[in-house]
């Protein structure tokens, strides 16, 4: 831990979006090994990854969020609500505008288009979330650094099995295992630009 203080933060930041990028493709790379997967041990695993989301967004994102506008003397509840509101808004109308496309041969490649581009557009968040993080660190104390390592930590676990859940149905439907491979671990990479850019404006 006092090796990776010791780092600039935006090199901090880029190393955190390396592993969670790496853990996407870790997951990912599951399909080399097997065309099929217990379904129980999936659900469990994505059952994980929700559960470890939900408690990093609320410990690393929503309560140094209250405790950075407490400490200004502003009122966190509108400038949270705002921003929670618009965040969940935007996961919604994606969803809507990938649902109304009808340019798929069927409803196979229509399925597994949706599922990855929903992963990768909800990466982009994440990243959002790993580089303000880390960007507050600069501003921060060592407990936010902890903080800012947890959550990437927390959201490298949940990438595992959201890799899996990519490249799985993709070779289910007949692509290559290599190409299956290819788009689950891509589906991760966009956390590395986002993490990086944020923290840089931060």
């Amino acid at each position: 831990m006092e090796w990776f203080s010791s780092l600039q933060p935006w090199l901090q930041s880029l190393l955190a979006t390396i592993f969670t990028y790496g853990m996407t493709a870790a997951g990912a790379a599951l399909v080399f090994f097997s065309k099929k997967f217990n379904q129980r041990v999936l659900t469990v695993m994505m059952g994980l990854a929700g559960g470890i989301m939900i408690a990093a967004s609320f410990f690393s994102l929503l309560m140094p969020a209250i405790e950075n506008c407490e400490s200004t003397g502003r009122s966190p509840a509108p400038i949270l609500t705002i921003g929670f509101l618009a965040g969940g808004a935007f996961i919604v109308v994606s969803d809507i505008v990938m649902n109304r496309m009808n340019t798929f041969k069927n409803a196979r490649s229509k399925s597994g288009f949706l599922l990855t581009a929903a992963v990768t557009l909800h990466n982009i968040p994440e990243g959002l979330a790993v580089g303000v993080a880390f960007g507050s660190v600069v501003a921060g104390t060592q407990s936010s650094l902890i903080a800012a390592v947890m959550l990437a930590v927390g959201i490298g676990i949940q990438n595992f099995p959201e890799g899996l859940c990519i490249s799985l149905p993709l070779r289910n439907q007949g692509m290559s295992i290599g190409k299956a491979f290819f788009i689950g671990q891509m589906s991760g990479a966009v956390e590395i630009e986002i993490g990086r850019a944020v923290q840089q404006e931060c």
